[in-house]
């Protein structure tokens, strides 16, 4: 075998559900097609790029990358290549996960220089590959930091909606830091959407954003599709479909990979600290505090207590769900990672990071939990790292963002409108018009917050709503709730018949609204415009309702007078 030099590449965000695992998968399948050799390293403790997508099957006896890294940490020998699985179908040789690679964090904090240990794993492959293909954690983690520290590249895919750009300033000084103290050689080869639509508002303003905060670095984007789901599940690559009208779809997504398959080993970017792209203002701090590995403590439950700020509570809702569901996999597995706390007085902490591990283990009725300390005596320091703590892990409620946006404009009220909002912006990686709308959820009454935190109504018209009477609101929420959905398009109606008449009677106002619709049908009770109506052929597709007006009104005139004429022809046939 040519013993040549591997090119790493590591997929990475530390946002959960951006297809990451997808597009390490397809990208992969991609290079093996083109008869490279190419190895994944499932680096994720959720498995999926093992389980989902290379159909592989646990077995006790096999060697995964944990073993691989414990041998590391540990000094002990081990089979590499017994570690090396082979799935046929797309050609890809892998090294696969398991649960068990959670357990490697808390291993990591202990030892020294504990970000090269994938790199010392992977130096036993390098030489037998012409990729290596890395599916990150999606979590800012030592597991993470390995994935950067062994890697030349990195790929950011970015899912193409609101908030996507929240967690990269995080995740951008990361790359930052371990290429300037761990790895010289890392270089960003690029970013690309994810899921994007077509015609899609929201799609286009982050495709926007992206190409806005990274310019050349983005690659492109990977249009959404049902698709993709099924290739996953199937464990087939979208390149390996034979072309076909059945997989119409698969084939194009496949060709939006190949596209970003193509850049690597290609226009990389060297990394720099640059002003025209998103950031963390607080970041060297906060990625010092995150893995501080000397300073994991056991502290007493008695003596920690959630964070508040200005006598308020943090903004993030914690969901009893889901600390059961937490408070289950600690009594099974222990607390992998560490909660991050402060120290507020002499034997006391408040808790930055870590709210529902610490109510999780304090529902199991746990002494001690352990953390990791940490010196932030600036209140304002400690609302960006708790906010920057929840919101890289999982989207947000749109409620959860209201209080957080409203915190942050009402502690920078001393600085003109326009520095404040941007500052915001560039923090979170979102436009101002978001950063106001998000902000206008506080106006709104509790019961239209709720529909909008359940996707019942959407965030577009958060503004509207906002501006009618507390009257008026309520008697929508009451009506969502008691009664029954309104269409985008029923809702925008009453939105304006509320503003023009000051009316609160929903009732009254939809009653008109739908007797409306009614006698603008009653023209078109011909069963002839029915089925073409309600079946319209692919030439009215895109028809907008006044032009298909036009058209029924034209044929019924057209059906009319033929069928009198028609009429006629028969009785004179019959005589």
């Amino acid at each position: 075998m040519e013993n040549t030099k591997a090119k790493i590449v590591s997929v990475a965000n530390q946002k959960g559900g951006v297809a990451k695992t997808t597009s390490a998968f397809n990208i992969a399948a991609i290079l093996a097609q083109r008869e490279k050799r190419v190895l994944m390293i499932d680096l994720d403790p959720q498995s999926s790029l093992s389980v989902s997508c290379l159909k592989y099957e646990y077995d006790p006896e096999d060697i995964t990358i944990t073993e691989l890294m414990s041998s590391i940490i540990n000094k002990n020998n081990i089979d590499y290549m017994a570690a090396v699985h082979h799935n046929e179908l797309n050609n890809i040789d892998y090294i696969p996960a398991t649960i068990t690679l959670s357990g490697i964090e808390v291993d990591l904090c202990r030892t020294r220089c504990c970000e090269m240990v994938l790199k010392r794993v992977i130096s036993n492959y390098i030489g037998c590959y012409d990729y290596i293909i890395i599916d990150c954690p999606p979590s800012l983690s030592n597991l993470l930091y390995n994935a950067l520290s062994a890697a030349d590249m990195v790929l950011i895919p970015v899912l193409a909606q609101e908030m996507a750009l929240s967690g990269i300033p995080l995740l951008l000084d990361s790359i930052d830091d371990i290429h300037e103290y761990a790895n010289p050689g890392l270089k960003i080869l690029g970013v690309f959407a994810t899921w994007t639509e077509k015609n899609n508002t929201m799609s286009a303003e982050v495709i926007e954003s992206i190409k806005a905060a990274f310019n050349d670095k983005y690659l492109g984007s990977i249009s959404k599709s049902k698709a993709a789901q099924d290739s996953s599940r199937e464990g087939i690559a979208l390149c390996n479909y034979k072309i076909s009208s059945t997989n119409k779809y698969k084939n194009m997504l496949a060709d939006e990979y190949r596209v970003i398959a193509d850049k690597i080993g290609f226009n990389m970017i060297d990394i720099k600290r640059s002003a025209n792209r998103p950031r963390a203002n607080f970041s060297n701090n906060f990625e010092e505090l995150l893995m501080d590995k000397q300073k994991v403590v056991s502290l007493p439950m008695s003596k920690i207590e959630p964070f508040s700020f200005n006598g308020d509570p943090q903004p993030f809702a914690i969901d009893e769900n889901e600390i059961s569901a937490l408070a289950d996999s600690i009594s099974k597995c222990g607390l992998i990672t560490p909660i991050i706390v402060r120290s507020i007085s002499s034997n006391s902490y408040q808790i930055l990071s870590g709210h529902k591990r610490y109510a999780a283990c304090k529902k199991l009725m746990h002494l001690d939990i352990d953390a990791v300390v940490i010196e932030v005596t600036d209140d304002n320091v400690a609302f960006d790292i708790v906010c920057q703590a929840n919101i890289q892990r999982k989207e947000p409620r749109p409620s959860e963002l209201s209080k957080m946006f409203n915190t942050y404009l009402s502690l920078r009220k001393n600085v003109s409108a326009d520095l404040t909002v941007n500052e915001i912006s560039n923090m979170f990686g979102i436009s101002r018009k978001t950063i106001y709308r998000y902000a206008n959820i506080s106006n709104l009454d509790n019961g239209l917050a709720e529909l909008i935190d359940s996707k019942s109504i959407q965030i577009r018209f958060i503004e509207p709503l906002a501006k009618l009477s507390p009257e008026q609101q309520k008697a929508i929420a009451d009506y969502y709730n008691y009664d029954e959905r309104l269409s985008s398009k029923e809702l925008t109606l009453v939105i304006e018949q509320m503003t023009n008449s000051g009316s609160s009677d929903i009732y009254d106002i939809m009653k008109a609204i739908r007797n409306l619709s009614e006698k603008k049908k009653e023209p078109y009770k011909n069963s002839l415009y029915n089925e073409m109506y309600i079946k319209k052929p692919l030439c009215m597709q895109n028809m907008t309702e006044s032009e298909l007006d036009k058209i029924m009104y034209e044929l019924l005139d057209k059906y009319l007078e033929n069928n009198f004429k028609s009429t006629k022809k028969v009785t004179t046939n019959e005589k």
